[in-house]
């Protein structure tokens, strides 16, 4: 019973100290505040999500953000890491995302060309399209052990609008 008892105590604590364990969340819709939020987290692990901006019904109009959303959510609840902070950018309306113009397509850091697209700003490390709803390589995205030079498309890309192969 005391073993018990002390056990019970020690997973308690561990429980509670995991859940006050959180890395920061953002969400961002313009090249400014990506920057800024760049600038400001310079020493920390930062993760990007660039996807379609959301729609009324509260889902994206990308069919493959809809489908990468929750892997990335489960891997972003798993992941306890006050250094590491987690940004969706959202890249705009369909019309807005195929315009040539479209700052994220233009930035002279990211150039995102599909979304979504996952980057580890700190390593390096990019996945697109496909490997985006694959939850081992988004871990290991998020980890910083994900394989550099990995081809992770596994769809097309037609006026900027990736579909799963």
């Amino acid at each position: 019973m005391k073993y018990l008892t002390r056990h019970l105590f020690e997973l308690k604590n561990k429980f509670i100290l995991n859940s006050q364990i959180k890395m920061k969340q953002f969400t961002i819709d313009n090249s400014q505040k990506l920057d800024d939020l760049i600038k400001e987290n310079e020493d920390k692990k930062v993760i990007l999500l660039f996807t379609g901006t959301k729609k009324s019904d509260g889902k994206s109009w990308c069919p493959d953000c809809v489908v990468a959303d929750p892997v990335i959510e489960s891997v972003v609840k798993e992941i306890l890491d006050s250094d590491m902070v987690f940004a969706t950018v959202f890249v705009g309306d369909l019309p807005s995302w195929k315009s040539s113009d479209n700052a994220f397509r233009k930035h002279p850091t990211f150039s995102i060309n599909c979304v979504p697209t996952l980057i580890n700003v700190k390593m390096n490390m990019r996945l697109e399209e496909g490997g985006c709803a694959d939850k081992t390589l988004v871990k290991k995205l998020f980890e910083g052990t994900l394989e550099k030079g990995l081809t992770t498309k596994a769809g097309t890309c037609v006026d900027g609008v990736c579909r799963l192969r």
